[in-house]
């Protein structure tokens, strides 16, 4: 698809934003040597933890803790009470367990080792792989824990793994995508929180924990760490990051949110149906494995995100998946609030509890108001994401606002632009104009990112000009609404794009006019003072000297008063040239047609055969239309007699509601002797026709030979 010439100069912008890479943290040579060894160390000793800490944990869980202070991983008479009185047994508790971990080791390490294997060259990415490694398989999981619980040794190794993978992540989060602190200060809330993970991970049980803290420093200090990261995402996003690093950030900050809000919505049921975990129920102990299990799949969405965003952002549409997430998402808290409220509201009006009827009742409210409920969030969601792409007729209304404010022409098509970028949420808008047989750049707003699309703008089937409009997501494809409303809003445009055109040929033809009107005083003004100026001037110097020599030497000034004559005769003939170039006197004396005429019979001697077909006794005409139609036939006669080299040449002039004159030659064509002089001619020609409001048009002949045809309107 071909972009206008005014955009090609963004192309090496284009091609720099479609390089994933994090400015400045490409690794070449003995650095990224050391940083791949390093890597593969510390991936070494994590899976190493990992597996050991699986067999550990295979060992501790299919044992009883009768030990006041247990394992997480271990079995305690509580849950193996819970165990019995839900029918499961030891083994399937201990398959559960393993299948548990290894899904959620396995999910991590896997895309840890993708990011590795593809981006081992970069320090963000690498960074981002071996913190989902540690993170994966030791800070999150109780792995680590259990291996220093049976081998002591290994605890110092299992802390400095925990602590890799707890404050990479918390890096990565603060880095991702750029490789950079933004803003700079930034890189201070890092260290402390990096001190506070320090803290906690190897001084556990001291005073310097964070988590015995006092729960409002928690809060305060949790606060202050997660709310400097959310800044400093959403500042990259606003103001540094470019399209590709939008949508990579879009990426991790909806896997993030999948993963964070299941896992707090989880907890908070477990915590609401398991109030006391010292009598652990069957129905509890049912719901903390299933608490567990969604857990476990929904932190995959971390990786899964970050592997995306950093290997194939391009292939997935990111907001289509945050479209539906917001929609189903919001749908079901509202449908739960709902039920909850109608069936607590119902038991405290009526006093009943567990009552059927009840039930019903709240079933049939949320059955009704889903899918009014639906609708609405997905209008608000559409509205939050694509802009007013549901809303044709607001967006029409808005822009109509716009172009109404403009009390030019100019600035009509850039609040075009301004309103569909802004309207529609897309990074970018251009119009570009046609002019002559290319399309130039006239408005544009953003910043192009990707394959642009490319809309005709047509005013009564002729193309105008062109509405590029760059994607939401670079190399991501246009949903068939916005298809639909942009081909109607580019119907719309297209007569503003034509208003434009017309305002702008009508300032070329006015500074065409006022240029011709100079011009033409200028040849005047040379012509006068050039021309008639020193004739009369020697005259009256010739009179004057004839004066003093009339009566001394009479020869002499008659001599002298012939001169003067002569000069006088001179200078007349020039006047009538210059009025002859006003206006033709031929016109006020012959009329057109005859005029016509006497100018054909001058080229009788050229050999050349000229004939006129007109009407004897021609209407009224203006005097405009008149002398346009004289200068266009001479020229066309001109033209074949000099140049074309032809034996006939026919003028016809026909009168209707316009002046149609038509000039055909039997000569070379126009083709053939392109560039022979004629050039200036033929741009007159037209240019007088257009002036009035006509068209001018010469082409050749089937026979060979050339066609002028001009129409002139007489109103």
């Amino acid at each position: 698809m071909e972009v206008p010439m005014a955009l090609q100069a963004t192309a090496p912008a284009l091609a720099r934003t479609e390089m994933p890479e994090s400015a400045g943290t490409h690794l070449t040579g003995r650095r990224l040597i050391l940083a791949r060894a390093l890597w593969g160390g510390v991936a070494a000793l994590t899976v190493a933890v990992f597996v050991g800490g699986l067999a550990a944990s295979l060992i501790q869980v299919t044992t009883v803790c009768l030990t006041p202070i247990c394992h997480e991983a271990h079995i305690d008479p509580v849950l193996s009470r819970a165990l019995v009185g839900a029918g499961y047994s030891y083994g399937s508790f201990v398959i559960f367990y393993v299948i548990t971990s290894l899904f959620f080791g396995i999910a991590y390490g896997s895309i840890a080792l993708l990011v590795f294997w593809h981006r081992s060259d970069d320090g963000v990415a690498l960074l981002t792989s071996l913190s989902l490694l540690t993170f994966g398989l030791v800070s999150f999981t109780p792995m680590g824990v259990a291996l220093a619980s049976s081998v002591p040794a290994t605890q110092p190794l299992v802390l400095f793994l925990t602590s890799i993978g707890s404050i990479g992540f918390f890096a990565f989060l603060f880095l991702f995508p750029t490789g950079r602190f933004a803003p700079r200060w930034l890189i201070w809330v890092a260290l402390a929180c990096a001190v506070e993970q320090m803290f906690h991970i190897f001084f556990a049980g001291s005073a310097a924990d964070t988590s015995l803290w006092p729960l409002a420093i928690q809060t305060v200090m949790w606060v202050a760490f997660l709310g400097s990261i959310v800044y400093s995402q959403v500042y990259r996003y606003r103001r540094i990051s470019n399209q590709v690093q939008r949508l990579q950030t879009k990426w991790v900050v909806y896997g993030i949110t999948i993963s964070v809000g299941s896992y707090v919505a989880v907890q908070a049921v477990l915590v609401a149906l398991i109030r006391d975990l010292t009598t652990l129920t069957p129905d509890g102990l049912r719901a903390a494995l299933l608490g567990t299990a969604i857990i476990t799949v929904t932190m995959t969405a971390i990786p899964l995100s970050i592997g995306i965003a950093m290997l194939r952002y391009r292939l997935f549409d990111v907001d289509v998946l945050i479209n539906r997430t917001l929609v189903h998402g919001t749908l079901t808290l509202c449908v739960v609030v709902l039920y909850v409220l109608v069936v607590g509201g119902a038991g405290v009006l009526f006093q009943v509890r567990g009552n059927a009827l009840v039930a019903l009742l709240a079933t049939g409210v949320v059955a009704v108001s889903v899918q009014p409920l639906r609708q609405r969030l997905q209008r608000a969601v559409n509205r939050l994401i694509y802009g007013q792409r549901d809303e044709p007729y607001t967006l029409l209304s808005q822009l109509g606002q716009r172009l109404e404010m403009a009390l030019a022409p100019e600035p009509v098509l850039p609040a075009i632009v301004e309103t569909v970028v802004t309207a529609l949420k897309v990074p970018y808008a251009a119009i570009a104009l046609k002019q002559d047989d290319a399309f130039v750049g006239v408005a544009s707003y953003g910043t192009l990112a990707g394959e642009p699309l490319v809309l005709p703008l047509v005013y009564q089937t002729e193309k105008v000009g062109e509405l590029i409009l760059g994607p939401r997501i670079p190399g991501g494809g246009w949903a068939r609404a916005d298809l639909r409303l942009l081909e109607g809003l580019a119907h719309q445009t297209g007569v503003a794009a034509h208003a434009v055109q017309l305002n702008a040929e009508l300032k070329r033809a006015r500074e065409r006019l006022v240029l011709a009107r100079e011009e033409e005083r200028r040849r005047l003004r040379r012509d006068l003072h050039d021309g008639l100026g020193p004739q009369l001037a020697s005259q009256t110097l010739t009179l004057t000297a004839a004066t003093k020599l009339l009566r001394n030497d009479p020869g002499a000034a008659e001599a002298l008063l012939a001169e003067a004559t002569a000069h006088a005769q001179s200078a007349i003939a020039d006047i009538r040239r210059v009025v002859y170039e006003l206006r033709p006197a031929a016109l006020d004396d012959l009329g057109l047609v005859g005029a016509l005429r006497e100018q054909a019979a001058r080229y009788h001697a050229s050999g050349v055969l000229l004939m006129i077909e007109a009407p004897e006794v021609p209407p009224p005409l203006p005097a405009a239309v008149e002398v346009a139609c004289y200068r266009i036939a001479q020229e066309a006669m001109t033209n074949a007699v000099r140049h074309a080299e032809a034996r006939h040449c026919t003028v016809s002039l026909t009168f209707a509601d316009s002046l149609r004159l038509e000039v055909r030659d039997d000569g070379k064509g126009i083709a053939a002797r392109q560039g022979a002089g004629a050039g200036v001619g033929l741009t007159s020609m037209r240019e007088r026709a257009e002036e009035l409001g006509g068209t001018c048009v010469v082409t050749p002949t089937l026979e060979g030979g050339t066609r002028v045809f001009a129409r002139l309107p007489l109103s």
